[in-house]
């Protein structure tokens, strides 16, 4: 009897961490003053961080892109229409720019994000529950 509940337990917890970690979902963490956000497709990962308006520690927003685990260090970020060079980072008026833009776009549509010869789409879907648009006062992100 004692093992079953205990079975159940695991059964519980094993299925609440894997719906947290759906693909194609949009996640929000938070860790070491850090606000992060990111969806994963297959082995890739667009993740968005910023330091968070309480910590505030003067560091960069970014938005970056992953496959495997390894940053891609050069890719276009297609969303609504409109391209931008990844990875962006915040510190610059351009950086801010395009950060705040990003941000409201891919509340509006589904990401595209081009490396090389590959194409990955990460879906809008959960996006509008999990993330705000910079100028809503609720994302939470210092821009610096």
């Amino acid at each position: 009897m004692k093992s079953s509940k205990l079975f159940a337990i695991f059964v519980l917890v094993f299925l609440s961490f894997s719906a947290v970690a759906a693909e194609g979902k949009w996640i929000k963490g938070y860790g070491q003053g850090s606000l992060e956000y990111f969806v994963d497709k297959g082995d890739a990962r667009l993740y968005i961080g910023c330091p968070s308006q309480e910590s505030n520690d003067g560091g960069s927003s970014k938005i970056m892109f992953f496959v495997k685990d390894v940053e891609v260090t050069s890719f276009k970020l297609e969303v609504d229409g409109t391209t931008i060079d990844g990875p962006v980072k915040t510190g610059s008026r351009v950086g801010n720019n395009n950060f705040i833009f990003a941000i409201d776009k891919l509340l509006e549509s589904d990401a595209k994000v081009k490396y090389g010869k590959n194409v990955v789409v990460f879906p809008k879907a959960n996006i509008n529950k999990v993330l705000h648009s910079f100028r809503s006062g609720k994302l939470g992100c210092a821009i610096n």
